[in-house]
């Protein structure tokens, strides 16, 4: 059997392992590496910026498609980036995403709304339905993907539900979804325990033994309100928790409020400084290292529910305070600007699914902010669904990313599937 142009390609290095011929369970004694240029080398880097992997002879064929994979996905992101720093001066950011696929739920249904929240971490994908109906009733769940490292593609993992679900009261898990390493916190807007629809958040850990989400224990505000709906959203990042309640009642009915845990304790409760009935603070919240951004889809500023984002800040003592207001690049009625958030290191994604572009009613948009080192913000071009965007979608209910943005999904609650209304998909974008 003959060896093919990839076999050929790498030659020179399998000759440098043969040659080399490390002591079973040892590292070779040299380093491959990828220059500047996107080239493997063998030898020591002088780029100190250059990522270094240690190989064994065995494994040597496998590391370096990984790598090569690796490494075009970096330049990729370094050339998306230096486009990024020439347009800063110009106001406006450059995006280089464009939709690569779409998927439904493994078994799409009607209302099922599959798409209603989305959450990212390394290989895996979590996506929220909100309705359900194995069991009758709106119980929601929560459907998990493991992205294969060969094909690359998301291959079904596991199906959450609500743990110890009551018929009789029907707190649904998918209207909010986050997840980070092993951890996956679920919200539960209409969970009742003090008070009807105060809401708490399910917490979840990945048994290594087993594969298999269990649940852990149940977070709640720490004065729960009625109809607070505490867990409409939800976010991890390291061992923080961010949780919106949209519907409390701290500056008026439905303000809105957010609040933040250190690990499973309450640490901070946030409301803005100009906060008003109907605002809904706290519909949507996204956690990164220094910043917590927090939507109000109901904010009046530029129309009546036009929507605004806050971000927030930590300051010396590690509390958050508000740092900006964020609105829409191109602001309208009822655009729900700020019903989904996530962070992608520095850049921000701004989900609007009720906006309306070239017509086409609550098609909605993804809109991109990146956060410099000074802590400006900076507008960048929108995401859309299929053609410009489809009426009715409601896309952007739900938006995640890996790091870099080298993938984003988007989520459009209401997106029509075999003929099935409001079944409801996501998008990917690379």
């Amino acid at each position: 059997m003959g060896c093919g142009w990839w076999e050929w390609r790498w030659a020179p290095l399998l000759l440098a392992l043969m040659l080399a011929k490390p002591v079973q369970g040892e590292s070779l004694p040299f380093q491959l590496y990828v220059d500047p240029a996107g080239h493997l080398q063998v030898g020591m880097p002088n780029n100190a910026t250059t990522r270094h992997v240690m190989v064994q002879e065995r494994d040597v064929v496998q590391e370096l498609k990984d790598l090569q994979w690796q490494f075009q996905q970096l330049a990729r992101r370094r050339a998306t980036n230096d486009r990024l720093a020439r347009r800063l001066n110009g106001g406006w950011i450059l995006t280089s995403l464009e939709q690569v696929g779409t998927q439904g739920a493994p078994t799409p249904r009607a209302q099922y709304r599959f798409g209603i929240s989305a959450d990212m971490d390394g290989a895996t994908l979590a996506v929220g339905s909100l309705a359900d109906n194995d069991l009758g009733l709106e119980d929601g769940s929560i459907t998990v993907y493991r992205r294969d490292p060969v094909t690359r593609q998301y291959n079904l993992h596991s199906t959450i539900e609500a743990p110890h679900f009551i018929p009789s009261l029907p707190s649904p898990v998918g209207v909010a979804v986050a997840v980070e390493g092993p951890r996956l916190a679920a919200g539960a807007w209409s969970h009742d325990f003090v008070t009807a629809n105060e809401g708490a958040v399910y917490m979840f850990h990945l048994e290594e033994a087993t594969d298999e989400y269990m649940y852990e224990q149940t977070i709640m505000a720490p004065v729960p309100q009625l109809g607070g709906r505490f867990g409409v959203d939800v976010d991890l990042h390291r061992n923080w928790l961010a949780v919106g309640a949209h519907s409390a009642d701290e500056a008026g009915v439905a303000s809105g409020a957010a609040y933040v845990f250190n690990g499973t304790t309450f640490f901070q409760k946030l409301t803005p400084a100009n906060a008003q009935a109907g605002d809904q603070f706290g519909i949507a919240v996204a956690l990164t290292d220094d910043y917590l951004a927090v939507g109000a889809f109901g904010r009046d500023d530029h129309g009546n529910n036009s929507g605004i984002v806050y971000l927030f800040r930590t300051n010396a003592t590690g509390h958050f305070e508000e740092h900006a207001q964020l609105y829409s690049p191109f602001p309208m009625v009822n655009e729900q600007f700020g019903i989904s958030l996530a962070f992608a290191d520095n850049v921000l994604l701004v989900g609007a699914y009720s906006t309306a572009p070239k017509g086409a009613i609550k098609a909605g948009a993804v809109y991109t902010f990146f956060i410099d080192e000074m802590g400006l913000v900076h507008p960048g071009a929108p995401l859309r669904g299929p053609g410009g965007g489809i009426a009715n979608d409601l896309f952007g209910s739900a938006v995640a990313a890996t790091p870099f943005a080298s993938t984003v999904v988007v989520g459009a609650m209401d997106h029509t599937v075999q003929l099935r209304d409001d079944a409801g998909g996501i998008f990917f974008f690379e």
